[in-house]
């Protein structure tokens, strides 16, 4: 079970756009990068539209820090091999954003 600190040092993995249940967690765009967004709604997810507001683009091997846990989806069950669903809040390129924990690799404890 993955848990991230406020302060900790990661890596967005560029190359998920989707949980292995085939939801989406993460939106592609080009150069094999990924769009991260200001808000993942937490109250809704999964459902249309959950990723709202300004973006931000992170290409491969793109780090940020982990400013805060945003918590789980209340649609997710709080079972421990979820953790990947966990929302955190990023500062990535100057810009806050929201992502799933499954798109998140620890590089260094804070």
């Amino acid at each position: 079970m993955n848990k991230f600190i406020p302060g900790d040092l990661v890596e967005i993995l560029t190359d998920r756009t989707a949980s292995e249940d085939g939801l989406t967690t993460a939106h592609a765009c080009e150069n094999g990068g990924l769009q991260l967004y200001a808000e993942i709604l937490v109250n809704s997810y999964p459902s249309f539209n959950d990723f709202v507001g300004p973006t931000v683009k992170c290409m491969p091997g793109q780090t940020a820090n982990i400013v805060r846990n945003i918590g789980r989806p209340i649609k997710i069950r709080s079972e421990d091999r979820l953790w990947e669903y966990d929302v955190y809040e990023v500062l990535v390129n100057g810009h806050s954003a929201q992502v799933f924990a499954g798109n998140l690799k620890l590089i260094r404890h804070a």
